[in-house]
């Protein structure tokens, strides 16, 4: 999980936490003990995220097309391709539709 994310759930967990003391606070001595040790365990855990490091990431090897996928119908085009032996692969001509010809003539 990253850091951000991280401090954004510990942070919501506080807030709940907080409201839960709020609501409860003719509860026994023994139960406001312990919400309010889990607020201060809650609260520590978010300074430690908070003071981590954040690692550098490393560009992923092999995404020299920024990550973009080919889509389906490029694929099959390029594997027919390869398969017969054209280094590239024309695209199939553009089909006009029925009412833009018709229209036309």
């Amino acid at each position: 999980m990253k850091a951000r994310k991280a401090i954004k759930r510990l942070q919501r967990a506080d807030l709940l936490l907080g409201t839960v003391i709020d609501e409860f606070a003719t509860a026994t001595p023994e139960a406001r003990a312990l919400l309010k040790a889990a607020k201060a365990g809650i609260e520590s855990a978010t300074k430690a995220v908070a003071a981590s490091p954040v690692p550098e990431s490393a560009p992923k090897p092999g995404k020299d097309r920024a990550g973009k996928r080919l889509v389906v119908p490029a694929k099959s085009r390029s594997v027919t391709a390869r398969r017969d032996g054209v280094s590239r692969p024309a695209k199939p001509p553009r089909r006009r539709p029925a009412s833009s010809a018709a229209s036309t003539s």
